[in-house]
């Protein structure tokens, strides 16, 4: 939470900078190098219809885990394993090698495939068949990645190399995360074959079969109910992939990674623990859906069980890369006990102590992810589950666009605050008189002629939704805004404070007896602190509260307008037109794909846009105006055109989807320009640090705090001067409870870095006077104790460069995350972050 006495905003009434109105034109955004960039299209483009959103889904989620990985390979890299696992997936499934493996467990056990077997026998027949199977199909690619991290062995991968051996070196596994991300791609890659090219058309033809659909003829209730279940069960598909096969894929890549450190163990990590545990998960999942009675829970304790085990091992590969991977990358051992046996807590990751899979950030999206894929699997094939099934699918899309954006803004504040905006922007603002209000007049003035002009389309289109909805959508970032004006930054001190935010004249005298009543209640109730956090998480004070506050609002209005008037009323006219209630419902379903997909350029993206603008204008207060229309006519324009290209599509013709995608993509990139102006002048405005998982941020802990006057005759603090001619005092010992896992290599000398240290280079004798000014601090991040960041305190400014060769400036107070691989420059010297294997365990 942001502290009222550490907010330092800079020309808090001044004007703002060219680049704080045009973000796009800031030279210190790397737009093309966004991590968000790259999904957001990719959303856009597979989601413009029912074929692609299954796609896009597994897309989604692989894109989650990669970033939160927070490995520094390239996004791109893993379309390899995925292809090798899709053609090995389609080979099989096109060869007797399938079909053999029933033949040959029937064989092993007569019966096992019949029909009402005893569970125990299903589970058999699916853990030999389904499991083993399929579950080494998808660790094919992964040891062929193995192979080539053994072939290559650790050599130095440098420029100088060939472009196919960085290309190999990037593939390599050589570590439990490199396995985890390389199963996670080969498992996308086999969900996109087996589902979409074999499975679903194959459940689509057998319902055909069943009532002898001739797909010749016009669509009839039993053709479009075939295809309506068909892309049912493809979007089920897809999203069982966080809990099912990707996750699966995941594991098993896990131990594989393991087994490449863990060489005198890898007949136990991948035989005995990899493939026989996801096969064992693969059989449970198929076994429980054959389950009639208590089917529908045993599902979902298998999909949680499988989002679990797969969580702990991306955690324990998160916690683990950091020692593992960067010694391989310099030639050197891989990591302790390489030939020895794994640890118990590498075995089973989830008894670790130093990984926390409840306060992990995918938790909630992952869980949430188990838990609908087993809801809509309940609803796949019945029409009166479609419009559940639909509605489900559409809020769950609607959540993960807003917690990908949310991650990725590095905001400390909690997800579930982000409620309240949502609610105020579906429910308070759409069921209140205010949007017909505001609605309705401009169309009374501005009614529709036949036969109107584009151009007065647009400005009826301007003037009406343009306007009004983003006015309307904007009232929720309006009132967090009043909350920050209202708290200001004071030091709240005393219990009268908290009722006057809260109901101004609470305390007047001869207040009403209710309203005495609810002061005593506010006042006893709630304490300093707790009213204190509560209504600072909704205060925007910085565009990037701003733009989340309008996220959050954007995403309530889609929900209210997509799910309550535009598809019920789509649904209901096609079912009007063509008398067949499945139509209508797949219709619907199509609708609310499209809707909710163009988040990132629609309703969402624009209520985000005009909240970077309000929450730029709580900083730079004597440019409010300014501010506020450049916010609201801008994305007012950007809602008009959309409206003008949809509602004027039979004039435009054939190219309005092209018109449409344009608007989406000038709304994204605008959008997105916003996103990373707000992340680049957070730390600068709220001060903190901002968490990001995808790279090695630099910003300030904390506000500077001024010194306390240093009172007359008292002695002058100590001074950080270099040591006299001869001596050779040491640097300052680590705390005897901290455990080093980085240290710090200056020209051979190596400094470890525990928590709590304070490392003043003059004070070594190797580097003398050059070294004076070169003082830092081991500290720990406010948002996350376990990552650590070296904090400058000297008088220099350092110049980071982290794996990914990106280079950041370190001004004195600001610190950089600890990273394996991070070169610091110092100025007179220079340092490399390693990884202290003494000083790690398990």
């Amino acid at each position: 939470m942001q502290s009222y006495q550490n907010i330092p905003p800079r020309r808090d009434n001044g004007g703002p900078s060219l680049t704080e109105i045009f973000p796009l034109s800031s030279r210190k955004i790397h737009f093309w190098k966004s991590g968000i960039l790259v999904p957001g299209i990719a959303l856009a483009v597979l989601g413009l219809s029912l074929l692609g959103i299954g796609a896009c889904i597994i897309f989604m989620l692989f894109w989650v885990v990669y970033v939160y990985s927070g490995t520094t390979k390239p996004l791109a890299i893993y379309l390899v394993p995925a292809l090798m696992t899709a053609l090995l997936t389609w080979l099989v499934l096109r060869s007797p090698i399938w079909n053999a493996t029933y033949q040959l467990f029937e064989l092993i056990r007569p019966g096992l495939n019949a029909q009402g077997a005893p569970l125990a026998l299903v589970f058999l027949r699916e853990f030999f068949d389904a499991g083993l199977t399929e579950e080494l199909v998808k660790a094919l690619p992964i040891l062929v990645c193995l192979a080539i991290g053994l072939l290559l062995g650790r050599s130095q991968v440098g420029p100088g190399s060939s472009r196919l051996k960085r290309i190999l070196d990037r593939l390599a596994v050589r570590t439990p995360l490199d396995g985890v991300l390389v199963g996670l791609a080969s498992g996308a890659g086999f969900l996109v074959v087996a589902n979409f090219f074999y499975w679903v058309p194959r459940y689509i033809a057998e319902i055909f079969q069943q009532m002898n659909v001739d797909v010749t003829t016009p669509p009839t209730a039993a053709w479009t109910g075939g295809v309506l279940s068909g892309f049912q069960l493809m979007i089920f598909s897809a999203l069982q992939g966080l809990s099912g096969p990707m996750a699966w894929a995941a594991i098993n890549g896990y131990f594989i990674g393991l087994a490449y450190l863990r060489r005198a163990a890898w007949p136990i990590m991948f035989l005995a623990i990899g493939w026989i545990s996801t096969s064992a998960l693969h059989g449970l999942w198929n076994t429980a859906s054959n389950m009639k009675d208590y089917g529908p829970y045993v599902r979902y304790v298998v999909a949680v069980l499988g989002f679990i085990y797969f969580l702990a091992c991306l955690l324990k590969a998160r916690q683990l890369e950091p020692r593992l991977a960067g010694d391989a990358r310099r030639g050197r051992s891989a990591g302790p006990r390489e030939s020895d046996a794994p640890s118990l807590t590498e075995i089973l990751p989830i008894s670790s102590a130093n990984i926390s899979i409840r306060k992990s950030r995918i938790l909630v999206p992952g869980i949430a992810t188990a838990l609908l894929c087993v809801f809509l699997f309940e609803n796949i094939g019945i029409t009166e589950g479609a419009r559940r099934f639909t509605n489900a699918l559409g809020a769950y899309i609607i959540f993960m666009l807003f917690w990908m954006v949310y991650a990725y803004s590095g905001t400390r504040k909690p997800l579930a605050i982000y409620a309240v905006p949502a609610l105020m922007g579906a429910l308070f603002i759409w069921l209140s008189p205010l949007l017909w209000v505001i609605y309705l007049v401009p169309q009374q003035l501005w009614r529709a002629q036949q036969g109107e002009s584009m151009a007065m389309l647009l400005l009826r289109m301007f003037l009406g939704p343009g306007l009004c909805e983003e006015l309307v959508k904007a009232v929720p970032i309006l009132i967090c805004l009043g909350i920050g004006l209202r708290l200001g930054r004071p030091q709240l001190g005393s219990g009268s404070l908290r009722s006057k935010l809260i109901r101004p004249g609470l305390n007047a005298q001869g207040s009403p007896l209710t309203l005495v009543s609810l002061r005593k209640w506010f006042d006893a109730g709630l304490t300093e602190e707790q009213t204190k956090r509560i209504l600072d998480y909704f205060a925007v004070r910085t565009p990037l509260d701003g733009i989340l506050i309008g996220l959050a609002s954007g995403a309530g209005f889609t929900v209210m307008e997509t799910f309550f008037l535009y598809v019920p009323g789509t649904t209901a006219q096609l079912i009007k037109q063509t008398n067949v209630e499945t139509a209508g419902l797949l219709g619907g379903l199509a609708l609310m794909i499209f809707r909710v997909m163009d988040g990132f350029g629609g309703h969402m993206a624009w209520t985000a846009t005009n909240g970077y603008f309000i929450g730029l204008a709580y900083v730079r207060r004597g440019a409010w105006p300014l501010l506020f229309a450049v916010g609201w006519l801008s994305t007012g324009a950007l809602h008009a055109f959309w409206d003008t290209a949809a509602f004027g599509a039979a004039r435009i013709g054939g190219f309005v989807l092209y018109v449409l995608c344009v608007i989406f993509f000038v709304g994204f990139i605008y959008f997105l320009a916003c996103l990373l102006k707000a992340r680049q002048l957070e730390p600068e405005l709220a001060g903190g640090t901002i968490k990001r998982e995808d790279s090695t941020i630099v910003a300030p802990l904390s506000a500077p705090v001024a010194a306390p006057a240093a009172a007359a005759g008292a002695p002058a603090p100590p001074q950080h001067a270099a040591p006299a001619p001869g001596a050779s005092p040491a640097p300052s010992p680590a705390p005897a409870t901290a455990t080093a896992s980085f240290m710090l290599l200056v020209e051979g000398t190596k400094l470890p870095l525990a928590r709590g240290r304070v490392i003043d280079l003059a004070s070594v004798a190797a580097f003398g006077t050059r070294a004076a000014g070169i003082v830092a601090e081991v500290t720990s991040d406010p948002s996350d104790p376990d990552v650590l960041r070296l904090t400058n305190l000297g008088t220099l400014t350092w110049n980071a460069t982290d794996v990914g060769s990106t280079r950041h400036a370190v001004p004195p107070g600001r610190s950089v995350r600890l990273a394996v691989g991070t070169r610091i420059d110092f100025g007179p010297l220079s340092g490399d972050i390693d990884a202290n294997i003494a000083g790690t365990g398990d």
